[in-house]
């Protein structure tokens, strides 16, 4: 997953969404802004917790999970690598995922 950042938090959008977390989520977000819901009342804080780690410019990992399409919730481990914090205006965020499942 690729997203671009922007100059401000609300303008983050999708770039690019694998084929893989399409086939989980069961919809392609890629061209999407972030700030249009995807996450429901949780929106705030992804949209909080990717520009804090484009902004500090260091990669994350973390365990994550989510409720797929299918109904069923889907662990997976992610990383989260800042593609140059320096840029302000085009820079983006790298997330890989690794299904467990």
């Amino acid at each position: 997953m690729l997203i671009e950042m922007g100059a401000q938090p609300e303008e983050m959008r999708f770039r690019l969404i694998g084929t893989r977390i399409v086939e989980r989520v069961g919809r392609d977000l890629t061209g999407h802004r972030l700030s249009e819901g995807f996450w429901g009342p949780l929106t705030a804080h992804y949209i909080a917790r990717y520009w804090a780690i484009f902004r500090a410019g260091e990669p994350v990992v973390s365990m994550r999970d989510l409720l797929g399409s299918d109904g069923k919730r889907h662990i997976y481990e992610q990383i989260l690598l800042p593609l140059d914090p320096d840029d302000r205006y085009r820079g983006m965020l790298l997330a890989g995922l690794d299904f467990q499942d």
